[in-house]
Parts: C-alpha cells; sequence; structure tokens
C-alpha cells in the first residue's frame, strides 16, 4: 500500500553511514580469507580492518569464525610456535594476541584461552597474565562496564561490574597456572580475580580437560613443573576463598550452607583455611577492622567482622567448643584483631549453649566456665553494659531460670543509657520480649512496646513487634487461643505509622494455621491469598521476589518444625508467586526461593511420606511451569537429595531416592558418598549395593574408580567385601555421556573434595549476622 505523499513530506531519508560505504571491500575479504582456512590473509584482512578503524562493524559471526581461526592456528597437526613468534616476528605476534583479545571481548573467547594457554607452554606465564588482564579491560570497555563500579556502595552495581562469563572461568584458570609457575602467591595477585565469578569449578568441560592436559605435560617435564602443577592445586583453592571473602555475602552463606547441612566438619576445616590463608608472609587474606560494620568494597581481600560471628554460630550449632577458644583467645590475636564487645557477647551466648546442651560433661563444664569467663571479661572492660552484650547475657539468665536477674539486667542498662543520653536498647528490647513471653509475662512484653509507640521509633515497634509474635508461635505446647490473644493484642495497640514487615505477616500466618486443624484447599488458599496482598516494601524497596523470600521465612519458622498446613500453604505461596507472574524476578532468586521451601518439606518430621512426595511434587512443577523455565532445575533435585540424606532419620530416604534417580549423572563425589553412608547407617544394604553398582555405570570406570573415600567407606559399612570393587568396575558399559561426566568430577573432587556450589548471584544477599543466628 503506497503512503500519502501528505504523511511522508517532513521525514528526512538519511544516507546510510559513511564507514560503511566502504567497509563491506575489507569485511568481504576477511570472509573470504576465513572461509578458504588461510591465516596469512586473514591476519592481513584483520590488519588493514584495524587500520581503517572498523572494528566496531564486525559481525557477530565473523568474530567466531576468528577466534576458530586461533584455535586451529595453535592446535596441532601443525600448532604455531608462539615463543618463536614473539622472537622472530613481534609485529604478527601482536596481531594474533589482539584478535584473540577483541573477539574474548565479544564473547568469542576460546582463541584467547587457546593463546594463553600456549604462551604458559611456551614458557611465557608472566605475557599470559598480562594478557588477561588486558582480556578485562577490554572487556569492560566493550560492555560499557565501568570498572570503578567494583567500588560503588550500590550492590547492583558491584554485580554488575563483575566479569561472570564462562570465558572469564577458564581464564582465571590459566591465570593461576601461570601464578603456580611463577610461584606467586599473595593478595595482590588475587586481587586481580575478585571481579570473575567465585565458581570456577562451573568451568566448561573442554577447559577443564585442557587446563589438567597441560598440567599433566608440565609434570612430567622435571621437578620443578611438577612442584608448580601441586601449586596450582592450593592456588585455585585459594582464589575460591579469596573470591568469596572480597564478596562477604558469599562467604557467609557457603559458612550457613554447610551449618544447615549440618556438615560441621568441612565449617572447621573451611576456617582453619581461611586462618591459614591470613598469616604469614604468602597471605592473601587480609584480617579486617572488627569496628567496621558497614563496608561493602574492599581494596583487600578482607575477613570481616560478619564472617567471624558466622563462624561463631556455626561453631555454636556443632558444638565445637575447641574452635571457639581458639578463635578469641589464639586466632584473632595472632592477626592484631582485639575482640569488641559483640564478638565476645556472641562467643559466651555460644559457650552458654554449649553448657546445657546433648554434650558430653567435660564439654558442658568447660563451656560453662568459658561463658562466665567472657561475661567477667566484658565486665572488666567496662563493655558489659554495651546493648548486644546485655541481650546475650539476659537470654542466657533466662535458659538458666533466672528471669528476675534477667530483668534486673534490663533495668540497670537501660537506666546506665538514659544517663548518658543514649537512644540505645534495640537487640535488649527485643531479648526482653522474647524472655516476658516465654515466662507468660504479656504485659511485660506490651510495655515495651507501648514505649516505642514514640514518634520516630515505628520502625523498632515493627521489630519488636515481630519478635513478640515469633516468640508466640515458637511456643507450640500453649493453647491457641492465647497465642490469637496476644495477635489480638498487638492489632490493637499498632501504631498508625507502623506496619507488619513481610516476614512478620508470615509470621502471622502461622499463627493463625497452628490450630490443629487440617483446612481445605480452598479456604487455605484465601488464607495465602489475603496474607499475600499484605506484601510491601518494609521500607527497603528491593524486588517484589524478596517480599515473597521473607513472607515465606516467617510462615515457615526459624526454630519450630512447620506443620503439615504451614507446609501446603507455602506450596500455595510458590504457586501464587508463578500465578502472579511477578516480575524483576532473577533466575537466581526465584531458584533460591524453591530451594527453602523444599528443604523445609525435606526437613519435616510433623508429615507423611506421601504428603511429603506431594509437597515436593507440586513445588517442583511449579518451578517448571514458570515462564522461561520449562524443566525443573537440577539444583532443586539436588537440594532434596542433601537434605533428605543429612537427616538423622529414615524419615526422607524415599523423596531422596526418588530424585537421585535424576541427579546422579551430575552428582560430584561429595554426594555419591553422602548417599552411600546415608542408606548403609540406615540400615538400606541392598539399595547401597545398588549405588556402588550405578557409579562406573553413570560416572565411567575411570572416575568411580578415582573416587577412593566413596569405596573404603563401602567396604568399611559393609556394603562390599574386599575386591569387590574391582569385581564392579570390570566389563561396565557406561551410560550416556558418562566419560565426560567423569572427567569432570574427577578434575573437580581433586581439588575441592566436599565443598557445594555457590550461587553466582549470591551477593544480592544480605551480609548482616542478625540476632536471629543466635
Amino acid at each position: 500500500m503506497l503512503i500519502p505523499r501528505a504523511q511522508t513530506a517532513h521525514v528526512i531519508l538519511l544516507p546510510p553511514p559513511r564507514e560503511l560505504l566502504y567497509a563491506a571491500p575489507y569485511f568481504d575479504a576477511l570472509t573470504n580469507a576465513l572461509a578458504a582456512r588461510n591465516a596469512n590473509k586473514t591476519f592481513k584482512a584483520w590488519v588493514d580492518i584495524h587500520g581503517a578503524q572498523l572494528a566496531t562493524l564486525v559481525a557477530a559471526d565473523l568474530w567466531r569464525k576468528l577466534s576458530d581461526c586461533i584455535v586451529a592456528l595453535l592446535r596441532p597437526p601443525t600448532p604455531l610456535n608462539l615463543g618463536d613468534l614473539a622472537r622472530n616476528d613481534p609485529e604478527r605476534f601482536g596481531w594474533v594476541r589482539d584478535v584473540a583479545l577483541e573477539a574474548a571481548a565479544r564473547d568469542e573467547w576460546r582463541g584467547l584461552f587457546e593463546f594463553v594457554l600456549c604462551l604458559i607452554d611456551a614458557g611465557r606465564p608472566e605475557d599470559s597474565m598480562r594478557t588477561i588482564d588486558e582480556y578485562r579491560l577490554r572487556f569492560r570497555a566493550v560492555k560499557g562496564i565501568d570498572k570503578a563500579d567494583l567500588n560503588s556502595t550500590s550492590k547492583e552495581k558491584r554485580v554488575a561490574a563483575r566479569i561472570t562469563t564462562d570465558g572469564s572461568r577458564a581464564l582465571a584458570l590459566a591465570y593461576l597456572i601461570a601464578m603456580a609457575m611463577l610461584d606467586r602467591m599473595g593478595g595482590e595477585y588475587m586481587l586481580n580475580l575478585v571481579d570473575l565469578s567465585p565458581s570456577l569449578y562451573k568451568t566448561d568441560i573442554a577447559c577443564l580437560d585442557a587446563v589438567y592436559d597441560r598440567l599433566r605435560a608440565h609434570a612430567r617435564s622435571g621437578p620443578a613443573a611438577s612442584a608448580a602443577v601441586r601449586r596450582f592445586s592450593s592456588l585455585r583453592r585459594a582464589a575460591e576463598l579469596a573470591m568469596m571473602c572480597h564478596h562477604p555475602s558469599e562467604m557467609i552463606n557457603r559458612i550457613q550452607g554447610l551449618a544447615d547441612t549440618h556438615r560441621f566438619d568441612l565449617v572447621e576445616k573451611l576456617y582453619d583455611e581461611i586462618m591459614d590463608g591470613s598469616i604469614g608472609p604468602d597471605r592473601y587474606i587480609q584480617p579486617w577492622d572488627l569496628d567496621d560494620i558497614h563496608t561493602r568494597y574492599f581494596d583487600v581481600i578482607p575477613i570481616t567482622v560478619n564472617i567471624w560471628l558466622k563462624f561463631i554460630v556455626a561453631f555454636h550449632a556443632g558444638g565445637n567448643h575447641d574452635a571457639l577458644v581458639r578463635m578469641i583467645e589464639i586466632d584473632m590475636p595472632a592477626r592484631g584483631l582485639v575482640p569488641t564487645p559483640r564478638i565476645l557477647a556472641n562467643a559466651m551466648h555460644a559457650h552458654g549453649w554449649l553448657a546445657r546442651g546433648p554434650f558430653q560433661r567435660e564439654i558442658r563444664a568447660a563451656s560453662a566456665a568459658r561463658a562466665k569467663a567472657l561475661w567477667e571479661r566484658l565486665v572488666r572492660e567496662g563493655t558489659y553494659l554495651d546493648d548486644e552484650s546485655v541481650s546475650k547475657r539476659m537470654i542466657m539468665l533466662r535458659d538458666d531460670k533466672r528471669l528476675d536477674a534477667a530483668y534486673d539486667l534490663y533495668e540497670q542498662a537501660r537506666a546506665s543509657w538514659a544517663r548518658e543520653g543514649k537512644r540505645d536498647g534495640t537487640l535488649s528490647d527485643a531479648s526482653y520480649v522474647e524472655i516476658a513471653i516465654s515466662a507468660n509475662h504479656i504485659d511485660r512484653a506490651m510495655d515495651v512496646l507501648e514505649r516505642a509507640r514514640e514518634p520516630g521509633l515505628s520502625r523498632r515497634w515493627a521489630r519488636l513487634a515481630h519478635g513478640m509474635l515469633r516468640a508466640v508461635a515458637a511456643e507450640r505446647w500453649r493453647p491457641h487461643q492465647h497465642r490469637l490473644d496476644v495477635l489480638q493484642r498487638l492489632q490493637q495497640r499498632r501504631p498508625a505509622h507502623a506496619m507488619f514487615t513481610n516476614e512478620t505477616h508470615g509470621i502471622v500466618l502461622q499463627i493463625v494455621l497452628l490450630k490443629d486443624v487440617i483446612r481445605s484447599e480452598a479456604r487455605l488458599l484465601a488464607l495465602v491469598r489475603a496474607s499475600l496482598d499484605h506484601l510491601h516494601s518494609d521500607h527497603l524497596g528491593g524486588s517484589t521476589t524478596k517480599w515473597f523470600a521473607s513472607f515465606l521465612r516467617g510462615l515457615l519458622g526459624r526454630k519450630a518444625l512447620p506443620q503439615p498446613d504451614h507446609l501446603r500453604a507455602a506450596v500455595l505461596v510458590l504457586e501464587e508467586f508463578r500465578h502472579r507472574n511477578v516480575g524483576n524476578a532473577t533466575p537466581q532468586r526465584v531458584l533460591r526461593l524453591w530451594q527453602g521451601v523444599l528443604a523445609a518439606i525435606t526437613d519435616s518430621t510433623t508429615v507423611s511420606e506421601s504428603m511429603r512426595n506431594e509437597f515436593a511434587g507440586r513445588a517442583l512443577q511449579a518451578y517448571a511451569d514458570g515462564p522461561g523455565t520449562g524443566a525443573i532445575a537440577e539444583q532443586l533435585r539436588m537440594v532434596l537429595v542433601r537434605q533428605a540424606f543429612a537427616r538423622t532419620d529414615v524419615g526422607a530416604i524415599a523423596l531422596g531416592m526418588d530424585q537421585w534417580a535424576f541427579v546422579r549423572r551430575r552428582a560430584r563425589a561429595s554426594m555419591w558418598h553422602m548417599v552411600l553412608t546415608g542408606l548403609a547407617k540406615h540400615g538400606f544394604t541392598a539399595a547401597a549395593r545398588g549405588v556402588c553398582a550405578d557409579a562406573p555405570r553413570v560416572l565411567g570406570v575411570e572416575a568411580a574408580a578415582n573416587m577412593t573415600a566413596f569405596w573404603i567407606s563401602a567396604v568399611k559399612l559393609g556394603v562390599l567385601a574386599e575386591g569387590e570393587k574391582e569385581e564392579l568396575l570390570e566389563g561396565v558399559e557406561v551410560d550416556g555421556r558418562g566419560g565426560a561426566v567423569a572427567e569432570e568430577n574427577a578434575a573437580d573432587d581433586a581439588i575441592y573434595e566436599d565443598d557445594d556450589e555457590a550461587d553466582d548471584d549470591d551477593a544480592d544477599k544480605d551480609e548482616d549476622v542478625t540476632d536471629d543466628d543466635l
């Protein structure tokens, strides 16, 4: 259809960009040279394009072909010797390097990866490190990323400024090989890697093969090279730790993940590794000021106060008295750190719990004495009336059945703060409310909330109300009407300017559902929808996904295991999340949302096996029904398997084995070992033998044979007899891509052993260790 002239009268037809008028012949020459596989003509064409400043106009498919051209040039049967090229024809060497860098900056990185490995082969590891540093600069220039954003106070900018491509992970491994060859260690070199993803083990399988081929070749070339190969293994682990410490939330989440799955031996191992890396001439981790709780970016690789606190929480949960003592009395002073009142108060609380926990008499006695000594130290140093010290001491006095002493300490602290004109006591108020609720002194708790009704204290009131409701929900032995009465009094006295947080709304629904009645699906859905309609930004902004995550934390509880109605409601929340098509939900955040619910379903001791399977199946299906997914994420099945076998009973073994069939092909040696030992310890010997038989068939004979701890445990637990391992490994037909998976697992477990996967987007999580953790 012709457009009337009147509608086109004011249209100006612009000519094509001037550079395109003369760019076509250059691109045609490059295309023809690549098609003919003529390296000389290819680089001549590239020189012409570069000289005419047309690199920004090169099409994506040409960059891929240029990268492939470099790979072909450097690989057998006639590989180019970069050492000879650099000496005899430095100009051509420079052009090969430039093409590799420009292609890698546009995500076609395999040519550069091959280039830096060949530089290492040619005895030029220093050049390979400089080349990788140049890659990061060009990548950011092409992508429009400002490196200064790594220093930003905005965590969104910091995350965006990191280079988290597959290529960056592969090149980081090459960088570590060069460091190993040069015997370089220390923070200044590790800082060159911290802008990369911490998940180095997710590197492309083919790249891992290339890296280990190089290492094996170097190991055969003499004692010095063999020592460098051993250094590479330690450097790779050190790089992982350095990256997590530089982004503290990732280290905190790592510690929490190990503690949640009761792998406290690995918590201590991780702690020892960090201690080893933070002392001595080759240290690469820098102990940080314990009073600095706000810094989020560092020009060193630090151990922040929140990392120390999270280790205290983990040692507390694992009953590790000796590690707690060593941290305060040896490790901190050796690194020039003086424990702050906050550190001492949390350690005191941890020892106080160990003194009453289910541990040996010697541990309980030593912990009781240690808790007393730490309190005396706080008193001696004049910091015992610090808010956190008072809060922890009150909880300890409550646990010792000394309520009057706890109340007296609170009043003494309030009087001291009033004399000094401090408006302190947030943590102490919260502890006082929790103690009063547990003692059924409702009026005392309400008095504290009344003081927080003053203008400007709405956030404090909301926090205190949150703690009060959480304490009420935890008192499962009380009559249900008692909990509803407390909730009603809070609603009546809530200031007009105060809002419940999203997590508090979840606790409210938890309380409502605590009555021992299994509700119909329709009734439960109505309650869930009414609660979700109250979600808001908590005055902090953030994504809607986080609103749902906070709500689920409140609904499922932190201390008491959820009831069937709670779990069913949580599944309905996930389905509502999908039904409402929540925006700005990154895949990582959605995955974490589902992981929390699935972990609660697996851990619950209040549901039958059929209900557990129903809830897990619905949750997995809700994830698959989401936009852009269409499949159940393997990580979710891994959560079910790990949580099922981390339990001390057989309550979720069946669910774990159902999901094991889906994930075993990609599971690492540590998970195979967990499944084997879990089945054997609970008496499922036949199933454990089946796991042993599956290992060589699924992973490949070579990788299965290398799982030394797996086979030793099989014999030790009576699953296999001596010599049966060899029988299982003979004449096995490998399933599918078992060989590729085998190589990946073998390379992975050789360095990481029992480590878990870390989420690339964990930097989005809050780094603070809250009072709730203890």
